[in-house]
């Protein structure tokens, strides 16, 4: 800057020396006692404020229920990522109907009155408090009931099927909905416990059955994953289900939506008199393990299909951002080189003398720290399915995981800007990964613990400072390796990845058995940590840790 300009406003070089120059060779005495202007300095310091309004909210009318999104707010009042989010229901006459916190932009609204018209409140909450509110309207509608089965009905005609739906609008369908729901998941228990033999022979299945279509699909991997557990002696029982959050749509076309949470639950016993089975350390498992969107369609006909749908697809098209992190990692661990008369190895697992099918476990999960900031977590395994079965053995040929940090135009414009806080988390950020595969073993003596190792030498590496491997915390995760990423990132759309991956031979366990103990091993699951170590200013970093972890997977 020159000495002769009489002002300079350095808002946005705030972690800059700013130079003074001057061409004249005389010397100059700042703020002299002659001088006839003395220089001054004005400082404005911005307090922490809370975030902006939520974008876009809006709020979908269901049976007695709605389902609302919204997005996040552009400002954040702070360098303070957002917490969560509050949501008021307030009814007509201006009572609260419901009071909620959740951590996603997204949330379903139940014991609502049809014809009510309800206001729905949102805000943004920081550590340094919580924003203004948003606010719409909604008014829940009864659905109407399901066609019979026993009726006929063409699905893909324009018109309804004849008394379909001829009941009054104030009929509510939405049990009889949920009921259906309920008993497709209930038809799939009934091939795993061993009450049926396939899904045709479950309870209530019938060739007019709604979701008979869908669960033939499923028969196979029902069947196998039954034959499984017999094998290793154990057999599953006490299934339940339960449905929670349940928003039931009639749509436009004639079509029904069924948006709900499904838990599932159940135990894995010895199956009686059989020698050397022993009872699973397995509680259970909730489905789903992630935020998702489940929806089951109902057509005009009743016919049921489902649909898992990422939730920010219900989230405001300002927040969206165009992810690469599955399709990376699978392009680096790619499954087609394991089946016969590829060029795979098998330097791990010579007794593989006929590879029946290849198997794999891939899950991610995303985090939006900002408006215009978004992390991406992926872990991905892979593996033959060979013959003979060594239930002592299994073998994972492919392992990898990613972390991947997205920004968007508005930020990479910021970013260009010297001195920005933008600039600032680009220069002085970094993303690291960990990633451990875990099996579930089951033994007829405890102290028998798994044993297995990652596979060297060190793994090829998109970015990173080297990897490191470390021990599990428990008996079924026996090793666990991490990459670790390098300070500063690039004005892209990807501004940091930090990945590691093993092509081949990646990973074996085993469990030993001995005179009157024996094992098998029985489920294969990969659990993947992201952190992104954030940071937004000088003095202020922080570590955000994402999770992203596969469901059980049985050994076919």
């Amino acid at each position: 800057m020159q000495v002769a300009d009489p002002q300079a406003d350095v808002a946005a070089s705030v972690y800059q020396w700013m130079l003074l120059t001057t061409p004249s060779e005389t010397m100059i005495t700042f703020a002299a006692d002659s001088s006839a202007e003395q220089p001054s300095i004005a400082l404005t310091y911005r307090l922490p404020q809370a975030p902006s309004k939520v974008l876009n909210l809006t709020a979908k009318a269901g049976d007695a229920s709605a389902i609302a999104s919204w997005g996040l707010p552009e400002d954040n009042g702070s360098m303070a990522t957002i917490d969560g989010y509050d949501v008021a229901i307030v009814d007509g006459s201006g009572a609260a109907s419901g009071d909620v916190k959740v951590t996603d932009p997204y949330v379903t609204i139940e014991g609502l009155t049809n014809g009510e018209t309800y206001t729905v409140k949102v805000r943004a909450r920081t550590a340094f408090g919580s924003g203004e509110w948003e606010e719409t309207v909604v008014t829940p509608k009864a659905a109407p009931p399901p066609p019979s089965s026993e009726q006929e009905c063409i699905p893909f005609l324009d018109t309804p099927p004849a008394g379909a739906r001829a009941v009054a609008d104030e009929v509510s369908g939405r049990q009889q909905f949920v009921e259906r729901v309920k008993a497709y998941y209930e038809a799939q228990d009934a091939v795993l416990q061993g009450e049926a033999a396939t899904i045709w022979q479950a309870p209530g299945v019938t060739a007019r059955t709604p979701s008979t279509a869908k669960l033939s699909l499923l028969n196979t991997a029902l069947v196998q994953e039954r034959d499984a557990l017999q094998e290793a002696g154990l057999v599953r029982r006490d299934s339940t289900v339960h449905l929670t959050d349940t928003v039931v749509r009639a749509l436009p076309s004639g079509a029904t939506e069924v948006t709900t949470k499904v838990t599932r639950s159940w135990r894995e016993a010895p199956i009686a008199g059989m020698r050397g089975a022993a009872a699973s350390t397995s509680p259970g498992q909730v489905e789903p393990s992630e935020p998702t969107i489940n929806v089951h369609v109902f057509d005009r006909c009743g016919n049921m299909t489902v649909i898992q749908v990422a939730l920010e697809v219900e989230e405001d098209s300002s927040d969206f951002f165009v992810t690469d992190g599955e399709a990376y990692l699978a392009s680096k661990i790619p499954t087609d080189g394991l089946m016969p008369g590829s060029n795979a190895r098998v330097a791990l697992a010579p007794e593989c003398t006929i590879v029946q099918s290849v198997d794999s476990t891939s899950d991610s999960k995303k985090l939006r720290l900002a408006k215009h900031l978004l992390v991406e977590v992926v872990g991905r395994s892979a593996w033959r399915v060979c013959i003979p079965k060594d239930s002592t053995t299994w073998k994972i040929d492919k392992f990898g995981a990613v972390i991947s940090v997205y920004t968007d135009e508005t930020f990479r414009k910021r970013a260009a800007k010297k001195g920005s806080t933008e600039k600032y988390t680009l220069d002085n950020s970094s993303a690291d990964a960990i990633s451990t595969p875990c099996f579930l073993v089951n033994v007829t003596s405890y102290q028998l613990a798994i044993q297995g190792s990652i596979a060297g030498p060190i793994p090829e590496g998109e970015v990173g400072g080297g990897v490191t491997f470390g021990q599990g915390k428990s008996e079924n995760c026996p090793t666990q390796p991490g990459i670790t990423g390098v300070v500063g990132g690039a004005n892209k759309n990807v501004a940091f990845r930090s990945a590691m991956w093993w092509g081949e031979d990646a990973l074996e366990a085993r469990c030993w058995q001995s005179a009157g103990n024996t094992c098998s091993i029985q489920k294969y699951l990969q659990k993947t940590v992201g952190t992104f170590n954030w940071a937004a200013s000088k003095g202020y970093k922080s570590s955000k840790n994402i999770t992203a972890s596969s469901a059980w997977r049985g050994k076919r």
